[in-house]
């Protein structure tokens, strides 16, 4: 695939909103690094920052010669992957703070390092079974089903003493929101990526109703009558 753009198999609509999904999820990146710069804590769940990386190396280093959208859309993974890097980096210092268990956080960067290796061997799994398409669609929306569950578990978690970003919340909805609307309109026959989008998106839109409107479970003896 040498074109920049293969405007050939897809529809400038198409490539536009994949190119809008791309963006949002780079900004999402960005400010979620700015914020473990400012308060030594990743807000990103360690589970989908470990999974990320590994998709994005895969697909963006050593299986790009199945993604047929051009060169541009393989370079918006090894940006996402590049930019990825200080996030893991991140994880590796901070993740700690997001297990409970002290077996858990004094064997965390083993344990983060692990969970990476095992996520890519089981996408690469994935795509050496034909059970990916071109662009790792079904992969990611397992991944970014997993994301979307475990961002609303540790905002419950730890939401009295980290700092979750608003922006980051609406970033990531938008971005995967918009890969959403390209691949139902491209890709329509893959059940699996229609089924995990929708689902995706109710819970990106739970996350960031809880974020704006709950309060938390009433203190006891002051339950509402």
């Amino acid at each position: 695939m040498n074109q920049l753009i293969n405007t050939t198999d897809y529809s400038p609509l198409v490539l536009i909103l994949a190119a809008l999904g791309a963006i949002g999820w780079i900004i999402a990146y960005f400010i979620t690094i700015h914020n473990i710069r400012k308060h030594q804590y990743v807000e990103m769940p360690v589970f989908c920052a470990c999974g990320n990386i590994a998709w994005e190396f895969l697909w963006g280093f050593i299986f790009y010669d199945r993604i047929n959208m051009g060169l541009l859309y393989i370079w918006s993974y090894r940006v996402w992957f590049l930019i990825d890097i200080f996030i893991f980096i991140s994880v590796m210092r901070y993740g700690y703070k997001q297990l409970d268990l002290p077996l858990l956080r004094r064997n965390a960067k083993v344990i983060f390092v692990g969970l990476t290796l095992a996520c890519a061997a089981i996408i690469t799994a994935f795509i050496k079974s034909e059970l990916d398409n071109p662009m790792g669609s079904q992969t990611s929306y397992i991944l970014n089903f997993l994301i979307s569950a475990t961002y609303i578990f540790n905002w419950l978690r730890f939401r009295k003493t980290q700092t979750y970003s608003n922006s980051v919340a609406w970033t990531k909805m938008l971005g995967t929101l918009m890969y959403s609307i390209f691949f139902f309109i491209r890709f329509p026959e893959v059940y699996a990526v229609t089924a995990l989008s929708s689902a995706v998106f109710v819970l990106d839109v739970i996350y960031i109703w809880m974020i704006y409107n709950y309060k938390g479970e009433p203190e006891p003896g002051h339950a509402n009558a």
